[in-house]
């Protein structure tokens, strides 16, 4: 009878089987009448004595259970989430990752750091230093990287903050070097600023920008090297002079004459110095020569001379291409007769009448010539010259461009992506004929297999059925099929998948469950009437049952038992209450008839058998002995078995 152990505060640990071994708990807990108990209870003394000493931690420990980890060689005690260190400092090199909490203290032996754990990582709690070179005692300035700043020595380092100070050279030059900028603000609203040149990159020179709120007339503005001077007002002047390029983004208004290089500006008249001579007056253009590149300016004496050749009604092609190119939005036409007949935009190319094509070569179609059409005798052909190239037959479905046909280039072979309807007789004559619908409808009553067979003897013929279980050697697929060699039908497992022809090997037969067997024979492969019946605990097969227990059956514990019911069956033969549950909740018990039972030898062919001690096992029945009654007769051997251990053999029930 099974009994419940209990922890200190009354919540139950587990409920322990009568025979068996509990292990939910670091120490195993015996069941009554277990085999080998000695031993288990001087392992447990051991665990005691030695805290469960290993590398790793208890599988199933509970709340207050020691453990003395090896790994550290600390002894640590279970908080009921994680093992603890007893000591609560732990000494270590590296971080520790392990049973982390609040409160933690590490002893970085690396750094000879205490450090605490804050819920998420470790923060030091000491020592710590913070000293210069000679412990702030002087304002000292030696350049350490780890120098400490000292409040005398910066002091000491910083000067006014509204003096400038500028420092000549032996030259009538004074130079100030600008390196942070700098803000200059005298007479009636004039400011500057010093910015750096951008445009110059990081290392560009810094320039000055000077803001007016008043007109400002100098004699010279220039610049000694090559920085700009800017003007971002509008710039009026009686006459510009240059000795290089000048460069103007807005208007240029002169009131009397200027001159950059060899072009001169005067009443509104630009003249070129030089033998080219450029004149604009009047708004025409003048003294041009003729050009000899594509990019030089046309002149109209030039133009008309090229033009002079030019027939109103034809265009004659010599040695070069015939472009006709319209640069605005309209369209190319020709019209024929009174009538368009081509119409060429950017769009497309329109033809108003039928085309003709006179040639067998027919159409080609493409930049790579891609498709041609072609016309050879009675044949026409459309052909897909691009290598592996498909070809699409598409349909507007309901304002949808949809591909109902695509030939493929790779494998000449056709998909439809609609339905397909055959009039006349549909042939296949390939080898594999495959159907990837959801539903087949066929009308016709009859299904013929093997149609137009020569040989009849060693052919099956059936469906399989692809179960999708794996690869060949371990594929178990279901097939219904007439066996030629049997000369019967049959419902059985096999490796087949359809491909080959001739007998199919049937692996084992299959259970064919139907309502009602009407027929004038039977047979049955396996020789024992079982039933199922609801177990207190995982039954074996061949495990000794009689009724009891929490549930309906339970194992037997003791000898010749009375109450004997059964034994757990492997294969029956007949499976009564077959709906009642699963093997692990409701074995099958044989009741009668051939099958196999635990026993302890020894044991002969032809003993009478009845319960042991050991729970679940049978053996011999000694008819002489005390306890011996009939109705504890299980049945008889089938086999033998000379030693004392526990032993599987074949048995019959239900006879004395």
């Amino acid at each position: 009878m099974a009994y419940t152990i209990n922890k200190t505060d009354g919540t139950i640990v587990a409920t322990v089987e009568d025979g068996t071994l509990n292990t939910q708990t670091t120490i195993p807990l015996l069941g009554r009448n277990y085999s080998g108990y000695g031993e288990v209870i001087a392992e447990n003394f051991i665990k005691l004595l030695e805290n469960s000493a290993k590398t790793t931690s208890p599988t199933n420990p509970i709340t207050g259970e020691l453990w003395y980890d090896k790994s550290v060689n600390a002894l640590k005690i279970y908080d009921g989430s994680y093992f603890q260190y007893i000591n609560s400092v732990r000494p270590s090199s590296t971080t520790p990752t392990q049973s982390l909490r609040t409160g933690v203290l590490w002893y970085d032996t690396t750094n000879s750091l205490l450090k605490l754990y804050t819920g998420s990582s470790f923060v030091t709690v000491g020592p710590t230093t913070v000293l210069d070179e000679d412990d702030f005692v002087s304002d000292s300035a030696t350049a350490v990287p780890s120098q400490q700043s000292v409040k005398a020595y910066v002091d000491a380092q910083i000067v006014s903050s509204n003096t400038l100070p500028i420092r000549g050279d032996d030259s009538n030059t004074i130079e100030v070097t600008f390196t942070d900028g700098v803000y200059i603000k005298g007479g009636a609203g004039i400011t500057t600023d010093v910015n750096r040149d951008s445009s110059a990159g990081v290392d560009g020179e810094y320039r000055v920008e000077i803001a007016l709120d008043e007109n400002i007339q100098v004699n010279s503005i220039s610049s000694q090297d090559s920085t700009k001077v800017r003007i971002n007002d509008q710039l009026e002047v009686d006459g510009i002079i240059s000795n290089g390029n000048v460069s103007v983004t807005g208007n240029v208004s002169s009131t009397g004459s200027g001159t950059f290089g060899s072009i001169v500006i005067a009443n509104n008249t630009i003249t070129s110095s030089d033998s080219s001579v450029i004149s604009f007056g009047g708004e025409q253009l003048s003294g041009v020569a003729d050009p000899t590149q594509s990019s030089d300016v046309a002149t109209k004496s030039y133009v008309d001379t090229q033009t002079a050749g030019v027939s109103s009604n034809a265009i004659s092609q010599g040695n070069s291409n015939v472009t006709v190119t319209d640069s605005g939005t309209g369209a190319v036409t020709i019209d024929v007769d009174g009538g368009t007949v081509i119409t060429t935009n950017a769009t497309n190319t329109t033809i108003d009448q039928p085309l003709l094509v006179t040639s067998d070569s027919g159409i080609t179609i493409g930049d790579d010539q891609d498709v041609t059409l072609t016309q050879s005798g009675a044949n026409f052909t459309l052909k897909n010259t691009t290598e592996d190239g498909n070809i699409l037959l598409n349909v507007n479905d309901g304002g949808v461009d949809t591909t109902a046909i695509t030939i493929n280039g790779s494998d000449a072979s056709v998909t439809m992506s609609g339905n397909v309807t055959v009039t006349g007789n549909f042939t296949v004559s390939g080898t594999t004929t495959t159907v990837e619908s959801t539903t087949t409808t066929i009308t016709d009553p009859l299904i013929v297999l093997n149609k137009g067979a020569s040989v009849i003897s060693g052919y099956d013929a059936g469906i399989v059925i692809d179960r999708g279980v794996g690869d060949s050697s371990n594929q178990q697929n279901a097939v219904m099929l007439w066996d030629e060699s049997a000369n019967e039908f049959a419902f059985a497992f096999t490796q087949e998948d359809g491909t080959t022809a001739g007998n199919v090997t049937i692996t084992q037969y299959a259970d064919l469950h139907v309502s009602e067997v009407i027929g004038t024979a039977s047979q049955a492969y396996y020789a024992d009437l079982a039933e199922r019946y609801e177990s207190d605990s995982l039954m074996d097969i061949g495990d000794v049952v009689k009724i009891g227990g929490e549930k309906e059956i339970t194992k037997t514990i003791k000898e010749y038992d009375t109450d004997v019911f059964g034994v757990i069956a492997e294969n029956p033969a007949y499976k009564m209450n077959a709906g009642a549950g699963t093997d692990k909740t409701h074995p099958y018990v044989t009741l009668t008839g051939r099958t196999v039972c635990k026993v302890q030898g020894p044991i002969q062919k032809g003993d009478r058998i009845c319960s042991s001690d050991v729970p679940g096992v049978a053996k011999k029945c000694d008819i002489t002995h005390e306890k011996f009654h009939t109705l504890a007769i299980i049945g008889r051997s089938l086999g033998s078995h000379t030693t004392t251990d526990v032993a599987m053999i074949e048995v019959v029930l239900g006879r004395n």
